[in-house]
């Protein structure tokens, strides 16, 4: 009973309130100021890559070697020396080589390829 009672004053106050409105009293509400969508674009952020962000200072290949067993326990206690990174490891000991004895291979390289 409560709820009908309600919704009846409900009906009767939303009436009443129409019926006082004054037509003159009624003022249009100020017109809100649209802002220039190209002045206040924010500035679009760069998509991120997903994964490790490229640390590689030049191109590379990877390529497949064999190792033999007996080495491996040495490269490991080798390749802490390098970050613990075994391609760095690898990388340095060939760079090292070749650095050393370039010469040497470039004339072997001549003599079997003339």
């Amino acid at each position: 009973m409560a709820k009908k009672n309600f919704m009846a004053n409900l009906k009767k106050d939303t009436r009443t309130m129409v019926l006082e409105h004054d037509p003159e009293k009624i003022s249009t509400p100020a017109p809100i100021p649209v802002p220039d969508p190209v002045e206040e674009a924010a500035p679009l952020k760069e998509k991120k890559k997903p994964g490790r962000p490229k640390t590689k200072t030049e191109p590379e290949k990877t390529i497949n070697i064999s190792v033999p067993v007996s080495l491996l326990a040495q490269m490991e206690i080798a390749k802490a020396k390098h970050g613990n990174n075994l391609t760095r490891y690898v990388n340095a000991v060939i760079k090292a080589d070749i650095e050393a004895h370039f010469e040497e291979y470039k004339t072997i390289y001549n003599i079997l390829n003339s």
